[in-house]
């Protein structure tokens, strides 16, 4: 399945990985699970 990695590609240093422009995922730990 290797369109699971696509989005990760070009995302690779994009700092924020899609998690929007200013929060870098900071407050994801809050959600639980799932590593990232």
């Amino acid at each position: 399945m290797p369109h699971r990695y696509r989005k990760t590609r070009w995302q690779r240093g994009s700092r924020t990985y899609g998690w929007g422009r200013v929060g870098q995922h900071r407050k994801s730990g809050s959600r639980g699970g799932y590593g990232l």
